[in-house]
């Protein structure tokens, strides 16, 4: 699908993104002490996966405000995560350790986004029974369930 946004477009939605992830981000640490990994996980995964499903309802350029919606909820909601898994992560490493363990903790990160990125274009190309729109709208629908997913993982968790 193409929206006729050159590169240089297209990259400052990727702005929003950022914002919505600097907002979250420099809020986490205080809100993980206030109410716990739990909600926060919970609420990150329902704004980003909320932020994915918008995604799904754009196939015009008259739609821009909801590209936007959704490229703010996507940064909030994946700074949430982000920040809230990170400090889990790594709260009880110190020193040499910590050091370590944010090596490691970055790496995993880099290869989850490589492992999604394949997943999400895998599922495109499969779809090739109907056209460019539809396959990046079933392609977002689908990206936004298995976001979903992970809130089983977490409700798990005592």
């Amino acid at each position: 699908m193409n929206l006729g946004f050159s590169a240089g477009q297209t990259g400052l939605f990727m702005v929003l993104y950022a914002v919505g992830a600097l907002v979250s981000m420099t809020s986490g640490g205080k809100l993980y002490q206030r109410i716990g990994k739990k909600q926060l996980f919970v609420i990150g995964i329902l704004l980003h996966s909320l932020g994915i499903f918008f995604l799904y309802w754009v196939s015009n350029l008259d739609q821009l405000s909801l590209l936007v919606i959704a490229y703010l909820l996507m940064g909030t909601g994946g700074g949430l995560c982000t920040n809230t898994a990170q400090i889990s992560s790594l709260m009880d490493f110190k020193d040499k350790d910590l050091l370590q363990g944010s090596v490691l903790w970055n790496i995993n990160r880099q290869v989850a986004f490589s492992v999604g990125a394949v997943v999400l274009i895998s599922i495109f190309s499969l779809t090739t029974f109907s056209s460019d729109l539809l396959r990046y709208q079933y392609t977002f629908l689908i990206a936004s369930i298995l976001g979903l997913f992970s809130l089983i993982s977490v409700i798990k968790e005592k």
